[in-house]
């Protein structure tokens, strides 16, 4: 039975197709390169024998001809080394733009899977042992093909000659093949240490204000020892034991040169061979030598690029292909949102408990309930951040999954508690939304934080840093509902977003979106009673079940509702 590819295969084929043209460049230029290395030795040992035999004029034509030649190949080289890095670099940036637009596929659940070491190494250090294998590949074929061209001339020298260099050449690359094995598993665990260091070195980053407040400074630094050694340690082993097989491999081919040049020795002493020719053979035998050590090298690199693979198609294995896509990509939404039976978290201990219930379009719906009732479980399936188990969910009466992706995400945004932010200023940040700084500025200024924003030392180009609290976080907040209102989807989600604004920039937004529903679509999770008061539909949901749906005035009055919101 046929094996079934894997994502990162089926991707991996793509992506070097799409380069063909610089490996073709990089073919010709290593074909030349090494040409020119491989007839420079015949000319020297052809200039030795003419001046062994007192023709200088002929041995200095070759020399002469020999320096021409290696300023040709520098020539050559330095344009390999160009379309080296146009190979590498267009490798790099097709691997990396697969790796962050499946991380964009990817499901909350699944990239929990990774701790923040093991995604950041994957996208730098296995990106980079990838294009490297395919950038040097070219050169390493090329190399290996001189071996065949070797072993054909010594078949023409001496037929003891070439039996001995293939067979020496057989048993070494036994031995290569033989330790694959264990080079490979020694790579999986020294990746997976460096992971582990990686991860605990960025928790000491993230949580440096704990570390500093509870003064556990000792205590994380002895992780981070501990970490580094283990990682050390398995580094270490993996080179040592690398080392070690290249040594023995190389000490056994130079043994068999020394003794093929002794025999090339005595068959001169017998006038059967020139002075040339034995040079010639320890000049070969060199090149041998050396492309023992590529592979050698292309070994480790071959194990290297198989543990790198199966770590990248860790982000790949549960992306959606094209196949999977929704097709509809032109519709007039209007933003009804149906739940039927919808079940979505742990199977026995669920997020959302067989759900059912509608939202309606051009109306403000309020998701409400008790911490942990399961009301960010809507979002999380209407952003597609995880997967449901069963039921569906549709909009405007077609299941979200027949929608294609970049229809669907400009239809829908969504404003969270806690905002994110790149580490770029409020203007740019605004403006990875809308291009239109004018738009901007109007937007912000209709939520009253255009003069505030300007009152800061650089204004809109103020950095808006993560780790430092240079703006407020009732602006931030602001900032973000800017985000999604300079986005304008037809449908508009804020999670508890509005419950952290202070009182007065909360009226602000509830006006906004009481113009915005007359052709949108908003959502709002949040158990603030001046919030639901604005709500044309409230949706309660308790113990991961819908409970009650209805007016304020009507839920109000109903005491099990209220219970389930305030408690006794």
């Amino acid at each position: 039975m046929k094996k079934k590819k894997t994502r990162i295969q089926i991707e991996n084929k793509k992506i070097l197709r799409h380069t063909w043209k610089e490996f073709s460049i990089k073919f010709v230029t290593s074909i030349l390169m090494r040409g020119i290395l491989m007839i420079l030795p015949v000319w020297y040992s052809d200039a030795i024998d003419w001046a062994s035999k007192g023709n200088f004029e002929k041995a200095y034509h070759l020399i002469v001809l020999s320096l021409l030649v290696y300023i040709a190949y520098y020539i050559i080289e330095s344009l390999n080394n160009v379309v080296f890095w146009k190979l590498y670099n267009r490798l790099y940036k097709r691997y990396t733009r697969l790796a962050t637009y499946s991380t964009f596929q990817n499901s909350i659940y699944s990239l929990s899977r990774f701790s923040l070491g093991e995604y950041g190494n994957i996208l730098n250090n296995d990106i980079d042992i990838i294009c490297a294998f395919y950038a040097n590949g070219v050169m390493r074929i090329v190399q290996l093909l001189e071996f065949l061209i070797i072993y054909a001339y010594f078949f023409t020298l001496n037929i003891y000659i070439f039996l001995i260099t293939v067979m020496v050449s057989l048993l070494m690359l036994g031995v290569y093949v033989l330790n694959s094995k264990k080079t490979q598993k020694n790579n999986i665990w020294r990746k997976s240490t460096l992971d582990n260091k990686t991860a605990t070195l960025h928790e000491v980053f993230l949580g440096i204000k704990e570390i500093k407040g509870f003064h556990v400074f000792k205590n994380i630094n002895e992780r981070v020892k501990e970490k580094s050694i283990t990682y050390l340690d398995a580094n270490a082993k993996y080179d040592r034991f690398n080392v070690n097989v290249k040594v023995i491999v190389l000490a056994v081919i130079q043994s068999a040169r020394f003794g093929l040049v002794l025999y090339g020795l005595y068959l001169m002493s017998q006038g059967q061979m020139a002075l040339g020719v034995v040079m010639l053979i320890y000049t070969y035998y060199q090149k041998i030598i050396d492309n023992f050590d590529v592979i050698n090298t292309v070994s480790i690199e071959l194990q290297n690029l198989k543990v790198s693979f199966a770590r990248f198609n860790k982000i790949l294995e549960y992306t959606k292909n094209n196949d999977e896509l929704g097709t509809i990509k032109s519709y007039d939404f209007k933003g009804h949102i149906q739940f039927i039976d919808v079940l979505y978290g742990n199977k026995n201990d669920p997020i959302l408990n067989m759900a059912t219930f509608e939202i309606p379009e051009n109306k403000i719906t309020v998701i409400t309930g008790k911490a942990g009732s399961g009301k960010t479980g809507v979002f999380d399936l209407l952003l597609k951040l995880n997967q449901k188990h069963s039921g569906e969910i549709k909009i405007d009466d077609i299941p979200v999954e027949k929608i294609d992706g970049q229809t669907y995400y400009n239809l829908i945004t969504s404003v969270r508690k806690t905002p994110s932010f790149f580490d770029i200023s409020i203007k740019e940040n605004l403006m990875l939304v809308e291009q239109d700084f004018d738009r901007i500025v109007e937007i912000c200024k209709m939520l009253q934080i255009h003069d505030y924003i300007c009152s800061l030392s650089h204004g809109y180009d103020t950095p808006i840093l993560s780790k430092e609290d240079n703006i407020s976080n009732n602006v931030k907040q602001l900032i973000a509902i800017a985000r999604a209102l300079l986005k304008d989807s037809k449908i508009m989600m804020f999670d508890e977003s509005l419950s952290v604004l202070e009182k007065s920039s909360s009226d602000i937004v509830l006006n906004l979106l009481n113009k915005l529903k007359e052709d949108h679509t908003i959502i709002i999770i949040s158990r603030e009673k001046d919030i639901l008061k604005n709500a044309d539909e409230i949706i309660v949901i308790h113990d991961n079940k819908i409970v009650e749906i209805g007016t304020h005035h009507k839920l109000m009055k109903n005491k099990d509702v209220y219970y389930h919101l305030y408690g006794a």
